[in-house]
């Protein structure tokens, strides 16, 4: 068996993937939603006893609120930089694939194979550790990671590559 399949490249399709679900949103990722939250809740809290303090001349609460604010800032500012390098090492990462104008996969009785103009990747199916296969695209993990798009192949090719992956995994 030898299955050759060409891949159209498309930044888009990939950037549809990446960017889902509030992934690059600073307020409304996974991974910094709690922290902003917290840094809101914090900030509030400060202002009452910044309030209070002055109401009352005295300090000691309103430092202890600067202090859980500051915290909580640097709580949210190192979630906030994880998502800042992770879209920078996307774009460099798009930047590099769109560079290639040929993108053609060949998957054999014992080789996945990726073709990238005069790069060749060539991992065998028991190096697979694991397979994602969505509606919008394929994430094949070995010593590198693939990530296939729908979008880059026909439906036919997409179903035909689906089948002959989890029939390879198993």
């Amino acid at each position: 068996m030898k299955i050759e399949i060409d891949l159209t490249f498309d930044r888009k399709y990939f950037e549809e993937i990446y960017y889902k679900d509030f992934r690059t949103s600073y307020f409304k990722s996974p991974s910094t939603k709690v922290p902003f939250r917290n840094l809101l809740l914090g900030t509030i809290t400060l202002i009452v006893f910044y309030c209070y303090a002055r109401y009352k001349d005295t300090y000691g609460l309103f430092i202890v609120g600067v202090i859980i604010f500051a915290t909580l800032l640097w709580s949210y500012l190192a979630a906030l930089n994880t998502i800042i390098k992770w879209k920078k090492s996307i774009v460099a990462y798009l930047d590099r694939e769109e560079k290639y104008e040929k993108n053609k996969i060949i998957l054999s009785d014992d080789y996945f194979t990726l073709i990238q103009d005069s790069n060749e990747v060539i991992e065998h199916w028991s190096n697979f550790k694991h397979a994602e296969i969505t509606e919008t695209h394929m994430r094949l993990e070995a010593k590198e990671t693939f990530l296939i798009p729908k979008s880059c192949m026909t439906d036919a090719e997409y179903e035909l590559l689906k089948h002959t992956i989890s029939d390879k995994m198993k």
